[in-house]
């Protein structure tokens, strides 16, 4: 199914009640940022959008949606299972062909992952931030750090203390990626 939002508050408020929903896609229309999640829940994403606005910007959103049996009306998003990661993509001034950065890759790695992505055109290219839910899966978590670790500037996974400290950021190689 697809429904369409003329604002981005009928958007929100539909994610607050669509608590059945399974998400295929979301998509602002005309924007030059974009905006792109990866999550099942409407709920988690409703939640993730009143927490970090930012990744929510005004404008028309087409959603495309499944319904499901299962409520997930009772799920709580724990902010603390969730790692960050920056990421950009530009070309170099002196040399148009090459392309740094390793934005579109992480995007691809993450393919089996939950996340929600915002991604604006800056003057030097494009700007990623990342929201990934951490798996449970030992193996899962550590291919989800070497993936961070290669294809990020720099990425933080929790430390209890709710903030981006020299602790819990750890620097990527992702402007060669």
């Amino acid at each position: 199914m697809k429904k369409e939002f003329p604002t981005k508050e009928k958007l929100l408020k539909w994610l607050k009640k669509a608590t059945s929903a399974v998400l295929l896609s979301i998509s602002l229309i005309g924007g030059v940022n974009e905006v792109y999640f990866q999550a099942s829940s409407a709920r988690a994403l409703s939640e993730i959008s009143q927490l970090s606005p930012e990744y929510v910007r005004e404008g028309t959103y087409v959603v495309e949606y499944e319904e499901s049996e299962e409520d997930n009306d009772s799920e709580e998003l724990d902010y603390t299972s969730m790692a960050t990661a920056f990421t950009f993509q530009a070309r170099l001034a002196n040399h148009p062909d090459k392309i740094i950065g390793g934005l579109d890759s992480l995007r691809d790695s993450l393919s089996d992952y939950e996340y929600t992505a915002k991604v604006e055109l800056e003057e030097s290219g494009y700007v990623g931030h990342l929201l990934i839910v951490i798996p449970e899966s030992p193996e899962e978590l550590e291919t989800l750090k070497e993936t961070l670790h290669a294809l990020s500037i720099a990425y933080t996974f929790p430390d209890g203390t709710g903030t981006i400290n020299l602790n819990n950021i750890k620097m990527g190689r992702g402007i060669w990626a």
